[in-house]
């Protein structure tokens, strides 16, 4: 179970997602694909569409739409008369995303189009719901803001803003060495990510660009098998841990080995916190009341 740390970059991979080699791509849109899979994402993305309000008939923008499977949910959600958009910054993504759509039978009226949020062509009050899945936990403190702003912008009068992110510090893996464990998920939370504190943030953040009514919950995604997305992210972060240093390479292979170990007597078991906080932009809700009052 062991492995060198080669291949396995010391800092987010998703920092800046468009520069994956195609090895790399390919690896990660089959970890994307499973961890999508899991019974706790599909709580995670119902738990989304829940507050974003969306209906038939509505358009909605996924910033960061990955390999497409929220985007898919989106797309049945708002039905054939309302558009979803993706925004995907890496080529290998958005491939599988436009593969998931059309096998779907969603190519119609989903479409996902390459590049950072920062060049997208959004026209502002053209949605009625943005929403990014894991994406601000990645953003750089500024880029995350504008991130934000462009979304809160992109929505429509009365329009809901919403993001679901993994908390990094809430990350929980039952090993032997439990000082090594501690070592390695504060690794993941200080350098695997712009902020690991993504998650308890989130409502601070939405309010600070302005928008309102801000709600939060919070779902664990727990696994418990052998070869499961925890698994593996386990596995890829003390690679990672050593490639940084943090631990030495005689460290990260001895807690791969363990907990192989552990994961072969099926005695596996790890989790970690995913919020998900939405906002209404309220401003411009409050002028379609007032709109409303005096046309009745």
């Amino acid at each position: 179970m062991g492995g060198r740390t080669g291949d396995v970059p010391a800092e987010d991979p998703f920092a800046e997602p468009s520069r994956l080699g195609a090895e790399a791509a390919r690896a990660w849109v089959a970890a994307l694909n499973r961890r999508a899979g899991a019974p706790d994402q599909f709580r995670i993305r119902a738990e989304l569409l829940r507050h974003l309000h969306v209906c038939a008939g509505q358009a909605v923008l996924e910033v960061g739409s990955g390999t497409g499977v929220l985007l898919g949910d989106l797309a049945l959600a708002v039905g054939p008369d309302g558009p979803a958009v993706g925004i995907e910054p890496q080529e290998a993504f958005a491939a599988e995303a436009r593969r998931r759509l059309a096998a779907a039978g969603a190519g119609g009226r989903a479409r996902v189009v390459v590049g950072p949020i920062e060049d997208a062509p959004l026209r502002g009050g053209t949605f009625d719901a943005a929403v990014a899945q894991t994406v601000l936990i990645h953003l750089a403190e500024g880029r995350r803001e504008a991130a934000l702003d462009r979304m809160r912008r992109a929505v429509r009068a009365g329009g809901w803003v919403a993001s679901a992110d993994q908390d990094a510090d809430t990350w929980v893996v039952d090993h032997p060495d439990r000082d090594l464990a501690r070592r390695i998920v504060r690794f993941t939370c200080e350098r695997r990510h712009a902020d690991g504190w993504t998650g308890r943030s989130l409502p601070r953040w939405f309010r600070a660009v302005g928008l309102r009514e801000v709600r939060a919950a919070a779902i664990a995604h727990v696994d418990t098998e052998s070869g499961s997305h925890l698994h593996g992210l386990a596995e890829r972060v003390a690679r990672a841990a050593a490639a940084a240093g943090a631990v030495t390479q005689e460290e990260a292979d001895g807690w791969i080995e363990a907990l192989g170990q552990r994961a072969e007597a099926g005695e596996f078991v790890a989790s970690i916190n995913f919020y998900v906080c939405s906002a209404c932009r309220q401003e411009a809700r409050r002028r379609v009341r007032a709109r409303s009052g005096r046309d009745a």
